[in-house]
């Protein structure tokens, strides 16, 4: 299937598997049953060596909603709060090699206009960022109760200020787009204090760098759309 709102088109299959960051995936040995499906998004080059039990090693495209303002931000937080690791601080583009990298920015602009480095060996692809507002207007938690003709949609839902999370972001891509994703690492409950798998309990105060996403609105909102047979959710 081709996604939506992104140049060039890019071919996922229909056997798809969203992997989220939660921690809750440290529970789980999902490794063996990621690696099976056809196509497996991941986001924001979350780590994988060390964690393939949990989380598997296939990767057939990386969602990345970071820019290069906010991973020099985000190894800044790293220096500030005296967290030494090195594997969270090399999280970097440049990294990545033989890659697909659909690569998301609020700005709308693309890479090559934000003077993102990339390995050549990458392929990149460009989101267009305009479209959240039609997936937030159409799959939000408020369906339009003036024309019954239409099934989906309300200007309120518009009225969320906060972005959404690049998974959830990716899921209802994928729903438009016309594919029934698998997601994993997905929690409708608060787990801990931890804000992804990768990252361990001294470095839970990094949930701190992420408070621009209104997790308990998405998690209400996956509920939904898990209610609607819109998306499967292994827990």
């Amino acid at each position: 299937m081709i996604l939506k709102f992104i140049n060039p088109e890019i071919n996922l299959n229909e056997n798809l598997a969203i992997i989220g960051n939660s921690p809750s995936l440290l529970q789980k040995n999902f490794g063996e049953e990621i690696e099976k499906f056809k196509s497996v998004i991941r986001f924001n080059l979350a780590p994988i060596e060390n964690f393939e039990k949990n989380v598997g090693s296939k990767t057939t495209a990386w969602f990345c909603a970071q820019n290069g303002a906010q991973i020099k931000a985000f190894r800044e937080w790293l220096i500030f709060n005296n967290i030494k690791d090195q594997k969270l601080f090399d999280r970097n583009f440049m990294n990545l090699h033989n890659q697909k990298i659909i690569y998301c920015d609020v700005s709308g602009k693309n890479p090559l206009q934000l003077n993102i480095d990339y390995h050549e060996s990458n392929r990149v692809y460009n989101f267009d960022y305009t479209s959240n507002l039609y997936l937030r207007y159409k799959y939000g938690l408020l369906s339009n109760v003036l024309d019954k003709s239409l099934p989906y949609g309300s200007w309120i839902n518009l009225i969320f200020g906060q972005n959404l999370s690049a998974g959830l972001l990716f899921v209802l891509l994928c729903i438009e787009s016309g594919i029934k994703p698998t997601l994993f690492g997905f929690d409708l409950n608060i787990v801990n204090n931890k804000s992804h798998y990768f990252l361990n309990e001294e470095k839970s105060k990094l949930k701190n760098f992420f408070l621009n996403h209104n997790y308990f609105y998405e998690r209400i909102l996956l509920k939904k759309l898990i209610k609607r047979k819109l998306i499967i959710l292994k827990k």
